[in-house]
């Protein structure tokens, strides 16, 4: 194999890893303050949103944002809940 090969396959192997870390950790599908925090990074370092927000969740894992900033707006403080949250469980 030649060591571009192996270089090609390497990263392959981390991409998944990474992908399957992410699926496996998150717990609801968005966190706000992640996206915020990612947009603010997608401004002053360049890149897509979506790719600094994947670099946050990781980087997040071992300390992830609250529920409460896991909702952002969609926080109902007098129920204590995430309302879309709330509303697919009541549907």
């Amino acid at each position: 194999m030649t060591p571009r090969e192996l270089t090609t396959k390497a990263t392959r192997s981390a991409r998944v890893d990474t992908q399957d870390r992410i699926r496996h950790t998150t717990t609801i599908m968005t966190c706000e303050k992640c996206w915020a925090d990612a947009y603010q990074r997608a401004q002053h370092r360049r890149g897509p949103q979506v790719s600094h927000y994947h670099e946050l969740l990781l980087e997040r894992v071992d300390r992830p944002c609250s529920p409460r900033e896991q909702a952002g707006s969609f926080w109902n403080d007098e129920q204590q809940v995430h309302q879309r949250l709330a509303a697919k469980e009541s549907a």
